[in-house]
């Protein structure tokens, strides 16, 4: 596998504030060192695949989005994916983020009332400071107070976010926004929803793909600019 896999491009297309979340999702010391980044990325996804000898930047991106697809469907099986099939990368990032839209809506669905109500107004507060228009808001805070997280997740964020005060936001996904430390971070812990997923490499593994997938997202919001 060469190094200009999607793993490597995605990270040279990062930003700083990209590469900090996926360090901190591997629990390794910042750095901006892309190749360092990956690395450790795929170390931390070998320990819950088949150890077989690889080179440094060997394990296929693909290969580590089954493995995070398996674990996270729901039920006792697995997806159908193969890695010789012809499903792409981006097809199988949609259903992981598909599968952590349903975890989340479990575990919403678990909160009372008032502290769903707490966490509501929380992540009002941190949709202000982030400087996404009014209305854009409160269609946001809409859907979510009818109970559905799904809703959100489902619904492409440039319809919402269009009149946002920071263009890069602009054709990224909610689920995206909603499965970062913003959104979902404070409706529903991340950590919670894959603490029962196996041990720490699976942790560390599934929180950094949302990261990589998060840089997708942006890169596509960007580029409808």
């Amino acid at each position: 596998m060469g190094k200009e896999d999607t793993i490597i491009s995605r990270l040279k297309q990062s930003l700083i504030s990209e590469r900090y979340e996926i360090c901190k999702a591997l629990q390794i010391p910042v750095t901006s060192d892309i190749y360092t980044i990956s690395k450790e990325y795929r170390s931390a996804a070998g320990h819950s695949l088949i150890n077989i000898i690889r080179e440094d930047h060997e394990l296929p991106y693909k290969l580590i989005l089954i493995d995070v697809a398996d674990k996270l469907y729901p039920g006792f099986f697995w997806t159908d994916y193969s890695f010789d099939d012809d499903s792409t990368e981006e097809e199988i990032e949609e259903e992981i983020e598909k599968y952590l839209s349903e975890r989340a809506q479990q575990e919403w669905d678990k909160l009372s009332p008032l502290e769903k109500k707490r966490r509501e107004e929380q992540l009002k507060q941190e949709l202000v400071t982030a400087g996404y228009a009014q209305a854009n808001i409160n269609s946001i805070m809409t859907m979510l107070a009818s109970g559905s997280i799904g809703n959100i997740l489902a619904t492409r964020a440039a319809s919402y976010l269009a009149s946002s005060a920071s263009p890069s936001l602009l054709g990224v996904s909610s689920s995206s926004f909603l499965l970062s430390s913003t959104g979902i971070g404070l409706l529903v812990s991340i950590p919670l929803l894959i603490g029962a997923l196996g041990g720490p490499a699976y942790r560390k593994t599934i929180l950094a793909t949302i990261q990589i997938i998060r840089v997708r997202r942006r890169l596509e919001g960007e580029a409808l600019l």
